[in-house]
């Protein structure tokens, strides 16, 4: 147990079968409560024999001391500063990440921006907080970024980070990260906030909340005027836009992304493997929903497109599933292809060889 401490929550080992119902309750609550992450329950072949003498019954609820709901707990003093600034603001920009998603809060991000007129880029994990095709949207940021959203980022006077924990593929080099901007950066997770990029305001709470609050304050205030931003953000957008038409044989990768932007629309999941194929889809796809795009960000595993593709299907087989991988991460897990098969699961692969 001790080999997963670092990259689990929690972990639990399995003494007596009576307490099963309760550690299986417990751990669910733990993964999915404040940051959300991975737990262990360790279930030794000895516990796995032994017979239940009681009914296997699960409760309605666990009392676990440290993981209490903290979404309505939201101090009002950072909330009011970060209002101020962005307000004040002359090139303000949202920064959305994975926690957006998480904590269901697209609508609210999107009511947020459209109030203050103010653009969005989003992280690898933040893509589908808000519809590609939205006049606001900037796309993905970082490494693997769209021109414009890394343009801009490194001009805007004050960046609202939400939900995200500047990764090093979202800042680069962290001297050189939005050099004019003061930050604004919530999150579920405190131990994030100034842990990569010092925070001029840091807000520790749930996305969905941090912006329900926000906006209440805003909406009672005057916002500077940003029409000069506007046009520059409306101009960087149609300037640096991805180009696509290539017609190229062998056929690029971009011309490939292209033509499956046309067939993505509210029922098509596009799930993706682990490498250039993973950075070609996040750059030229356009989702319009959150969960619209799946892919694994932070530890990158490769191998995790295919599995994951069958799993979003069962869970819903109303939508079209599309794995974007290449060879070497396909090839990882290509043995899923006999459970597709005997469970028939119809999942669409698409191989990018580089």
């Amino acid at each position: 147990m001790g080999i997963t401490m670092p990259i689990s929550k929690h972990n639990f080992q399995i003494r007596d079968p009576e307490t099963i119902p309760t550690v299986v309750k417990s751990a669910f609550k733990i993964a999915s409560t404040r940051r959300q992450g991975p737990v262990l329950i360790d279930f030794p072949k000895d516990m796995q024999r032994k017979e239940l003498t009681n009914k296997f019954l699960y409760p309605n609820d666990v009392d676990l001391r440290g993981y209490k709901d903290i979404k309505s707990e939201i101090h009002p003093g950072p909330v009011k500063a970060a209002s101020e600034l962005l307000l004040n603001a002359e090139m303000p920009l949202i920064l959305a990440g994975g926690g957006v998603i998480s904590s269901n809060a697209s609508s609210e991000l999107i009511r947020f921006a459209e109030s203050l007129n103010i653009p969005i880029a989003t992280t690898l994990m933040g893509k589908g907080a808000i519809p590609e095709t939205h006049p606001l949207a900037l796309g993905m940021v970082g490494m693997h970024g769209r021109k414009a959203a890394n343009y801009l980022i490194s001009e805007c006077d004050v960046l609202f980070a939400v939900g995200c924990r500047f990764s090093d593929r979202v800042t680069g080099d962290i001297k050189s990260f939005a050099p004019y901007a003061k930050i604004i950066h919530a999150d579920i997770d405190a131990a994030e906030i100034g842990k990569n990029v010092r925070a001029d305001v840091p807000i520790v709470g749930d996305a969905k909340n941090v912006l329900q609050k926000i906006t209440e304050v805003v909406g009672k205030l005057k916002s500077k005027e940003k029409y000069a931003w506007s046009e520059k953000v409306k101009k960087y957008k149609q300037e640096y836009a991805p180009f696509y038409d290539y017609d190229n044989v062998p056929v690029k990768q971009q011309r490939v992304m292209k033509e499956l932007n046309e067939l993505i629309d509210d029922k098509t999941i596009i799930v993706t493997e682990v490498g250039q194929c993973q950075m070609w889809a996040a750059h030229y796809l356009n989702v319009k929903n959150p969960r619209q795009f799946i892919s694994s960000g932070g530890l990158g595993t490769m191998g995790f497109g295919f599995p994951a593709s069958i799993g979003a299907k069962v869970a819903r087989p109303e939508c079209n599933v599309i794995d974007v991988g290449s060879e070497g991460s396909f090839l990882m897990t290509c043995q899923d292809l006999a459970t597709c098969v005997v469970e028939k699961i119809p999942v669409v692969v698409l191989l990018l060889d580089n």
